[in-house]
């Protein structure tokens, strides 16, 4: 832990998970750019939270049996347990959503 403020405390991995969050969303949307895919896609909110709640869920499913006698701990974010997997997963299959979403509505608009 390098900090304490009341019951916030900041530590070495949230500073590396939020840094790790940076370096993805600054590489994606480059890359995005390059391949014409809309700044929504990768810069929403919407992103960002589903990669969060993406990664809660997976630790979650990852330690099924504890969450299972313990339910009240599932939100419990700050208690520590998320898998940067988990996030990578969701937010994978999120993008391919929203871009076949917005591919498809491109494409109804082109042909009409």
């Amino acid at each position: 832990m390098i900090a304490q403020w009341g019951p916030f405390q900041l530590g070495w991995h949230g500073i590396f998970t939020a840094l790790a969050v940076m370096v993805a969303l600054w590489l994606a949307g480059r890359l995005a750019i390059q391949r014409g895919i809309p700044s929504e896609v990768v810069y929403g909110i919407a992103s960002i939270a589903g990669g969060l709640i993406g990664a809660r869920l997976f630790h979650v499913a990852d330690h099924l049996s504890y969450y299972l006698v313990n339910p009240l701990l599932i939100p419990a974010i700050w208690e520590g347990g998320i898998a940067v997997y988990g996030a990578f997963i969701w937010r994978c299959s999120s993008a391919a959503f929203s871009l076949s979403s917005t591919l498809q509505s491109f494409c109804i608009s082109f042909n009409t």
